[in-house]
């Protein structure tokens, strides 16, 4: 009767953390797209989190500024590999 009792008790305690998880579905965004504006100006939400976090934060831009963002990254990797090459490794 101990053994059973125990386990029952360690099964409870390892399924706990899992019951805490079951529900993980991604969080609702606060923000709603604008619906009067153009296509570009519409609201799209990415969804970030560090990895061993569970706590997820969202960033929303538009589409305009998810671009700019993207052509500017673009361009400082360009500038990094063309600088890493003309300087060279000696």
């Amino acid at each position: 009767m101990r053994n059973q009792i125990l386990a029952l008790t360690c099964a409870l305690a390892f399924s706990a953390p899992l019951a805490a998880l079951a529900d993980v579905s991604p969080p609702q965004p606060f923000l709603q797209p604008v619906s009067a504006g153009h296509s570009s100006e519409t609201l799209s939400c990415h969804y970030y989190y560090h990895q061993g976090t569970v706590i997820q934060w969202q960033d929303c831009r538009t589409q305009n500024a998810w671009d700019r963002m993207r052509r500017e990254e673009q361009r400082n990797i360009t500038e990094f590999q063309l600088r890493s090459l003309t300087n060279g490794y000696r």
